[in-house]
C-alpha cells in the first residue's frame, strides 16, 4: 500500500491544479482502473488459494476428476485473470494520455497508447524529460512481455486454468497461448530446482497464477511509485502557469 501512496497523492494534487474538463474525465478513468486491477489481484489470489486447496484435497482422484472438482472456481478465476490483464493494459494506455496534462510545455507528446508513449520518451525524445525517460527504461522493461501475453488472452483465448502437478502437489496454472494449450494440465514435474520448474512451464506456455499476478502487481506498484514522485514535482510548475 505504501508504494501506491505517491501515485494516489499525485492524483489528488493534479485534480486540484488542473481544471480542464478533459483532464477531469481522464483523471476519473485512470483512478478507476488503477484501483480496479488491485481489487482483481486480491480476488485472483483468494480464488487461487481456494482452488489449490480443493484440488489438493482430492489428490487421489484421476486428473480429470480433480479438474471437475474445481470447475466453478476455475471459471471465476479464468474470468478474473482476463479482466485483470485488461485493466492493467487499459490503465497504462490511459496513463499515457493522462501524462500529457502534467507538463507545462507539452511539446508533441505521443499519447495514442503506452507503447508509443514509452517509445517517444526513451527513443525519440529522451531529452524532453530525461528523468522520466530513465524511469520508463528501468521500471517498465517487463511491459513488452506483458503486452504479448495480454494480446493472446484478448484476441485468441481467455485463460485456461488447470492443475499442474509439481513435486506431488497440484499447482494452479493457466495458459495464454492457443498453440500450446495441449500442454496444460497433463504435465507432472518432479524436481527440487525451482528455476527448472519455471523453465519447464514457460517452455510449455504455462504460467503459475500466484507468482505471475504478484509479480505484475509488484512491477506496476514500483513504476507507479516512481511515476508519482516524479510528477508530483513536475505539476508544481502548473501552479504558476
Amino acid at each position: 500500500m505504501e508504494r501506491r501512496a505517491s501515485f494516489v497523492k499525485l492524483l489528488d494534487e493534479a485534480y486540484k491544479i488542473i481544471e480542464s474538463e478533459e483532464f477531469k474525465n481522464m483523471h476519473y478513468s485512470v483512478a478507476y482502473k488503477f484501483n480496479s486491477f488491485h481489487l482483481f489481484e486480491e480476488k485472483i489470489l483468494k480464488e487461487e488459494k481456494e482452488l489449490s486447496e480443493r484440488w489438493n484435497e482430492n489428490y487421489n482422484l484421476s486428473r480429470r476428476d480433480i479438474i471437475i472438482k474445481g470447475t466453478e472456481i476455475q471459471k471465476k478465476l479464468a474470468r478474473d485473470l482476463d479482466i485483470y490483464y485488461h485493466f492493467l493494459y487499459s490503465f497504462l494506455d490511459q496513463l499515457a494520455k493522462f501524462t500529457v496534462h502534467l507538463y507545462k510545455d507539452k511539446g508533441n507528446l505521443a499519447y495514442r497508447g503506452f507503447k508509443d508513449h514509452k517509445n517517444w520518451f526513451i527513443n525519440k525524445n529522451p531529452s524532453f524529460d530525461p528523468e522520466y525517460a530513465q524511469i520508463l527504461k528501468e521500471k517498465m522493461e517487463w511491459y513488452d512481455d506483458f503486452k504479448s501475453k495480454r494480446k493472446w488472452i484478448t484476441h485468441n483465448i481467455s485463460p485456461l486454468v488447470a492443475p499442474v502437478q509439481i513435486n506431488g502437489k497440484e499447482v494452479v496454472c493457466f495458459t495464454y497461448n492457443l498453440d500450446k494449450i495441449k500442454n496444460l494440465a497433463w504435465k507432472d514435474i518432479n524436481t527440487t530446482n525451482i528455476s527448472k520448474v519455471s523453465e519447464t512451464l514457460e517452455n510449455a506456455g504455462i504460467l503459475r497464477v500466484e507468482p505471475i499476478v504478484k509479480e505484475l502487481s509488484r512491477n506496476i506498484c514500483i513504476f507507479s511509485d516512481r511515476y508519482g514522485r516524479h510528477f508530483l514535482k513536475k505539476i508544481q510548475e502548473l501552479k504558476f502557469n
